[in-house]
């Protein structure tokens, strides 16, 4: 996608991510309704055939644009066993880390948080979930297309950061009450969003384009990982301790990556 629009480069991982974001707002609803009228199984062979035929029309349509990359100067020292060793990669994958952690932890208990405040009504939970993805969507967009106004590519993760930091405060601070938990659910939601499609233009700027896509496929190892660690700390605080608990703990791991952030910027400085 940044090679279609090589001086919008931020706007280009924005579309492509905030696919993401569109998907949860469009199948939410679409897979509530099918297991209300057939069997659990019955709705995943229904998916498999429309995301199977949806996905090969799809790649029959995309084409490399002919473009001649400059080359970096980064390629002719470039090695993917320092990349990962380097103190410089690892404080930014930790960045990252932290800011998926933290988000697919609220994303994975996002109903049952409801449920603990009270919201029965099934039609009124995915409505709160679908304006979720929508905030995700958003924040995609909006601070990818920012980033390309931006001579540091790493601004908008000081926005993300601070702004996580104090709508956790907001929600440990009224944990009791439908409107402090949603303000932190959508906001931290449009940021978490923003923290995926604002770090390939991070990862272009300290990387080089030529081994961009090298790069971020181990950076996503970060995704992966915190898909893992995430849904299962918050699984425990929400089993073990009430909200303002939870939503504490999240502050904690926001402060923790705002200081990592800071090391990182002051390590690429340096360099």
């Amino acid at each position: 996608m940044m090679l279609w629009f090589i001086n919008n480069k931020g706007l280009a991982a924005g579309l492509s991510i905030a696919g993401f974001a569109l998907a949860g707002i469009i199948t939410n609803p679409m897979i509530v309704f099918l297991l209300r009228i057939m069997p659990v199984y019955t709705v995943f062979y229904i998916l498999a055939g429309l995301y199977g035929v949806l996905l090969f029309i799809s790649h029959l349509l995309i084409t490399k644009p002919e473009i001649e990359l400059p080359t970096e100067q980064i390629s002719k020292t470039f090695s993917m066993v320092k990349l990962i060793f380097s103190k410089k990669f690892a404080l930014l994958w930790l960045v990252f880390f932290l800011n998926i952690a933290c988000g697919l932890a609220l994303i994975s208990q996002e109903k049952q948080i409801y449920h603990l405040l009270g919201v029965t009504s099934s039609s009124t939970i995915v409505f709160y979930c679908s304006i979720s993805a929508l905030w995700n969507l958003s924040g995609r967009m909006i601070m990818a297309s920012l980033q390309d106004k931006l001579k540091n590519k790493h601004v908008p993760y000081y926005f993300m950061v601070i702004s996580s930091i104090l709508l956790c405060s907001i929600a440990a601070l009224n944990p009791g009450t439908l409107a402090g938990t949603l303000t932190m659910m959508w906001g931290i939601n449009f940021f978490f969003g923003a923290g995926f499609s604002c770090l390939p233009n991070i990862l272009e700027q300290n990387y080089g384009m030529e081994h961009l896509s090298s790069v971020q496929g181990i950076s996503l190892s970060a995704w992966a990982i915190a898909g893992l660690i995430g849904n299962q700390f918050a699984l425990f605080f929400i089993n073990n301790y009430n909200l303002s608990i939870f939503y504490i703990f999240l502050f904690i791991l926001y402060i923790v990556e705002f200081i990592i952030l800071l090391f990182w910027t002051r390590v690429i400085k340096k360099k």
